[in-house]
């Protein structure tokens, strides 16, 4: 009887791992993008979430699937400047040339209790 458990624990394992594959070569091809890649397979955004709680090796997985899709991203505007695009050049430097002052706006970080006074004149 034990035997009989223990070998139907082990095919659910093996289904569950080969979902797992199946999903994660989905969500390769849709570059990180989870609801069509739960679309394409046919489970829930939960088990999918799920699946990144329990196993880390799956985790780490998906973690490496978002930063090749980043990787791609930034691959494309270091093209599109290459060819001169004017608002992908303006792009990369407000995001990546922030410390050279290539900002809208300055964003501040405050640690602590911060008080303001507003006082309004007429």
């Amino acid at each position: 009887m034990a035997s009989d458990m223990s070998k139907a624990r082990a095919a659910a394992d093996i289904r569950r791992a080969k979902r797992k594959k199946i999903f994660l070569d989905a969500l390769e091809n849709n570059m990180g993008v989870v609801t069509p890649t739960c679309r394409d397979c046919g489970i829930h955004r939960q088990e999918h979430y799920q699946w990144i709680v329990d196993d880390k090796d799956y985790a780490n997985e998906v973690a490496w699937i978002k930063e090749t899709a980043i990787d791609f991203a930034e691959s494309a505007i270091h093209q599109q400047i290459r060819e001169g695009s004017i608002p992908s050049t303006i792009f990369f430097l407000k995001t990546q040339g922030k410390d050279r002052g290539y900002v809208e706006r300055r964003e501040l970080d405050v640690d602590g209790d911060l008080s303001l006074q507003v006082q309004f004149i007429e």
